[in-house]
């Protein structure tokens, strides 16, 4: 049997190394691309790392399912720590990029196989409390990582900030494959789908790598974005096709018959993209328009983080009382009311306004992304455990990507039609948010700018709004009652019983 105890310390040294990864490199990021002297690829090593870890977390699920939580993540470790070292030696941009993506295998592995190994240890009781535990382990990672990158980044170098994470994932392989013993599983007639597994791969990547570079500026007629949407669109069908005819199909699909698990998909995957909004766009906003430093306008989503664990530890307890209903809508009411506020912020508003609708709205996340993905697992059996808990964050990734692009188009032409009406404007939105040109253009001009970007960025947290209230009304078609007797209504039916 595998010891519990110390299999779940092992467990949350991977979550914390694939929590702390981001926040710990994305400060070193400007450095890095001053020093290769590339400014114009800072979005590539970001972007590429994004793609291959979403596309990399369905397949980790579901190959655990097949063969074994151990394995995979002792694969998803040893791809981690020999990306960063990698990484911490890369002579060119180029090389950066390639070996980010290595990395990025290792961190989906790791943030699927986490969840689903917690879900192996601990039945729904315990599972619920344990989400403060993890709560606390994210909250620590995106505290610690922001400051720990720039002290490395300032006083020794920014290679070094690729080998913090590597001894919290010797830790965590050490652990893991000395104390955790996987059941046996019963002998499958066919193997893996291969071909369902491949064409997810591919579909999955072209189509978040349109949506990335459509974001980023580039026009949605150019070769490379219309390309990539051709090709993701094209393969769609066939993977219906392919997955329908498959004897154990690669993408559970099947799940979405089950109303608990596809209701708790679509509200979270929902609420991830407001998520994902936030942490690209408020940090723009405060430090654009209220003027704010680097530093300050990073520290704008601490609130929202402190709020999210807060109110994630709270939600592991009032989960087993309340149900997935009452908290799922009463979160997404939060994130409707803080994205009401942050849609209200004009040239005006300063930090201060920022953060409370950013602490409203984390408040609501923690409400909802826990107790949700306990949902999905608890829809279905322990043999699919890895398939449910792999496929909603595939969702949340997915949605949370496409969000960010949708807004960031959005913000991108609403900026162009301001500035085309103000064609005596000398300064750039660049020069507004960097804090030495930002000395150096008129007073004027400046305000202007401010009140340009402003209302540029307004249409972006009104769309967040919008998925924040479309979360709501998802969140009223989850089934009502307490979540132990909706665990126990779901584990009676078949996955072809209906709703």
């Amino acid at each position: 049997m595998t010891s519990r105890k110390s299999a779940t310390i092992g467990i949350l040294f991977g979550i914390f190394l694939a929590a702390m990864e981001n926040t710990v490199v994305v400060t070193a990021l400007p450095t890095i691309v001053s020093h290769f002297k590339q400014v114009g690829l800072f979005f590539l090593p970001i972007a590429i790392a994004m793609i291959v870890s979403t596309i990399t977390v369905p397949v980790a699920g579901r190959l655990s399912d097949l063969y074994g939580r151990r394995r995979f993540h002792l694969a998803g470790i040893l791809f981690f720590i020999v990306g960063s070292c990698l990484c911490s030696r890369a002579e060119s941009m180029e090389q950066l990029v390639v070996f980010r993506a290595i990395q990025a295998v290792g961190v989906g592995a790791l943030m699927t196989l986490s969840f689903t190994m917690i879900a192996d240890l601990y039945p729904f009781e315990e599972r619920a409390k344990m989400q403060g535990m993890i709560g606390g382990v994210w909250g620590l990672a995106a505290l610690m990582g922001p400051p720990l990158g720039g002290l490395i980044t300032s006083v020794f170098h920014w290679r070094g900030v690729f080998w913090v994470p590597v001894p919290l994932g010797i830790v965590s392989l050490i652990i893991i494959q000395r104390v955790w013993k996987d059941p046996p599983r019963k002998p499958r007639a066919a193997g893996p789908d291969v071909p369902g597994a491949v064409l997810l791969v591919v579909a999955s990547a072209a189509l978040l790598g349109a949506f990335s570079f459509a974001s980023r500026g580039w026009s949605w007629t150019s070769p490379a974005v219309f390309g990539l949407l051709a090709l993701a669109l094209a393969l769609v069908p066939v993977l219906a096709v392919v997955e329908r005819r498959a004897h154990d199909p690669f993408m559970a699909v099947d799940l979405f018959r089950r109303r608990l698990f596809w209701t708790g998909t679509l509200c979270s995957a929902l609420l991830a993209a407001d998520m994902f909004c936030a942490i690209a766009y408020l940090p723009l906003f405060v430090q654009s328009v209220a003027g704010a430093s680097p530093m300050m306008s990073g520290m704008v989503l601490t609130p929202m983080m402190l709020a999210w664990v807060t109110c994630s530890s709270a939600a592991g307890f009032l989960l087993l009382r309340l149900g997935y209903r009452v908290l799922a809508a009463g979160g997404s009411l939060l994130a409707v009311a803080g994205y009401l506020l942050l849609s209200r912020m004009d040239a005006s508003s300063t930090w201060w306004d920022a953060a409370l609708g950013s602490t409203i709205v984390g408040a609501g996340l923690g409400f909802v992304m826990s107790p949700l993905l306990i949902a999905a697992q608890n829809s279905v059996g322990r043999e699919r455990l890895g398939a449910a808990t792999s496929l909603i964050q595939f969702c949340r990734s997915m949605a949370g990507a496409l969000g960010v692009a949708v807004a960031g188009t959005v913000m991108a032409a609403t900026l162009a039609g301001y500035l085309a009406a103000h064609p005596n404007i000398r300064a750039t939105p660049d020069e507004i948010v960097h804090p030495v040109m930002r000395e150096k253009v008129l007073f004027n001009e400046s305000q202007i700018l401010r009140r340009i970007m402003a209302e540029s960025l307004k249409p972006v947290f009104r769309i967040g709004l919008g998925a924040a209230a479309l979360a709501f009304l998802a969140a009223l078609l989850l089934p009502a009652g307490r979540a132990r007797d909706l665990r126990s209504a779901e584990a009676t039916r078949t996955p072809d019983s209906p709703a």
